[in-house]
């Protein structure tokens, strides 16, 4: 079987040669940051390890496969190419009728194949966003993940694709040893870096590093074998920090940075997109995010603040190989729903033992239920206490149940919100109160999908 190694990245001169880009202001862009990205590329080689044929270095794995698994099942399988934004809040695209062009590619993406209305993280922080994508399953299993569970990177690598993750905050920060296992198992090549202190810093911008590595793995792919690639920008997360290429692109203030940060995504997101065109093969193309979060539109600021819209509702688009062109799927959505949805369309089927469901159907225009989108957030912390918030939506309605634990009763509590997530976007108005039967109907399904009794949700269906 042997061990595979995801194309000659020995010598990686990444920018050394440029890349091919239609966009005018992506070229500036990159010429513009060269000396900064090109500091960033001789880290990141170094980080890598890969000078050296067959040694791995820390930020890389590389995963022994067996030669049956190798074997396609298809004559031609496309690729797959998922780039995720950290922290990007829909409201925040343009795709999704934001005053500003803060998503120009997103939106032409979009305009060109489905763009889903209104998906929904099941967490408010990366930690809890990647998850559902990973694996379509929840954080709180975590300790149940087994590599045998089969995600999403697993179960292409099993039908013949060759595999590879190029994240600026690494997925395995903050989680068990059993989930990195998970997460690892089938991926060729995991790069999990830089960390997320370089772009507090702004000592380099995390983004072009990784887009970069993103790009010539794409380029180093066999032409043979199909690839799926994930590559995760970090660069919106809360730091906004101005940066050489957008500074000053909308304004000065904290809402100008944040956008700026976001078209400057975008523009990165374009330059993975033309290197994958240049590959003579099919593919199929998804864009969203881990989650959001809040400049204090709704009284609250930066993310991990709690399951609300601003905190988890996250673009989806859907572009490419499959995918029917103009279309807009509404109804609430879960990222859960991703893994499953990528599974369908590219093998046909609906993957077993994953926890979301797929959209094509809705995608097709035929009927089809929308179930509950539910959250789970369950925390501990150093006093002892247990932050435990779930939510559920259905609907325009959002329940948001919240509950302390702790040894000292003093600190215990226990509340239930709920909001009109369509006439109060930015959940300010608690309708609990006023509205008794849809909080008895939405704690009904709450509980009895475990909350409050079962902190892991591993169900295998909706």
């Amino acid at each position: 079987a042997g061990i595979l190694l995801l194309g000659s990245l020995a010598g990686l001169g990444l920018l050394a040669s440029g890349l091919a880009t239609p966009e005018t202001a992506t070229k500036r862009l990159l010429a513009r940051e060269r000396p900064l990205a090109m500091r960033a590329a001789s880290s990141l080689v170094r980080k890598l390890g890969l000078s050296s044929p067959g040694v791995p270095a820390s930020g890389c794995h590389v995963a022994a496969r067996s030669a049956a698994a190798a074997v396609r099942e298809h004559s031609v399988q496309p690729d797959l190419i998922l780039v995720t934004i950290d922290a990007l809040t829909a409201d925040r695209c343009s795709a999704y009728g934001y005053g500003r062009s803060t998503t120009p590619t997103l939106a032409r993406l979009a305009a060109e194949g489905v763009l889903v209305e209104r998906t929904y993280s099941p967490g408010d922080s990366t930690i809890y966003g990647v998850s559902p994508l990973a694996f379509s399953r929840f954080q709180e299993c975590l300790g149940e993940v087994r590599p045998e569970s089969g995600g999403l990177m697993q179960r292409l690598q099993a039908v013949g694709y060759r595999t590879a993750i190029a994240t600026g905050y690494d997925f395995r920060n903050g989680v068990t040893a059993h989930y990195q296992e998970a997460l690892l198992a089938g991926v060729d090549l995991y790069y999990g870096g830089p960390s997320p202190e370089s772009n507090t810093g702004n000592s380099v911008p995390v983004d072009l590093a990784v887009a970069e590595l993103g790009v010539r793995v794409i380029e180093e792919a066999l032409a043979d074998q199909p690839l799926a690639l994930w590559v995760h920008l970090y660069d919106p997360h809360n730091a906004h920090v101005p940066d050489s290429g957008v500074a000053g692109f909308f304004g000065e203030g904290a809402s100008d940075r944040l956008d700026e940060e976001i078209l400057r995504s975008d523009r990165v997101l374009a330059t993975v997109l033309d290197a994958a065109s240049q590959r003579q093969r099919p593919r199929l193309l998804v864009v969203s995010a881990d989650r959001g979060q809040s400049l204090g539109e709704d009284g609250r600021y930066g993310h991990h603040k709690g399951l609300y819209r601003s905190m988890t509702q996250v673009p989806l688009v859907f572009h490419g190989w499959g995918v029917p062109a103009g279309v807009r799927v509404g109804g609430p959505t879960s990222t859960m729903d991703v893994p499953v949805t990528i599974l369908d369309i590219l093998h046909g089927s609906v993957p077993e033992g994953m926890a979301g469901a797929s959209l094509v159907p809705r995608m097709r225009g035929e009927a089809s239920d929308t179930p509950p989108i539910f959250f789970s957030l369950v925390e501990r912390n150093w006093s002892l206490r247990r932050d435990a918030t779930w939510a559920i939506m259905q609907d325009d309605y959002l329940l948001v149940w919240h509950q302390v634990a702790s040894l000292r009763s003093l600190y215990d509590s226990d509340y239930v919100e709920l909001f009109d997530v369509v006439r109060d976007p930015h959940n300010r108005s608690n309708l609990e109160s006023e509205l008794p039967a849809v909080t008895s109907r939405l704690m009904t399904l709450l509980l009895s999908r475990g909350a409050g009794v079962q902190e892991c949700w591993c169900a295998p269906s909706r």
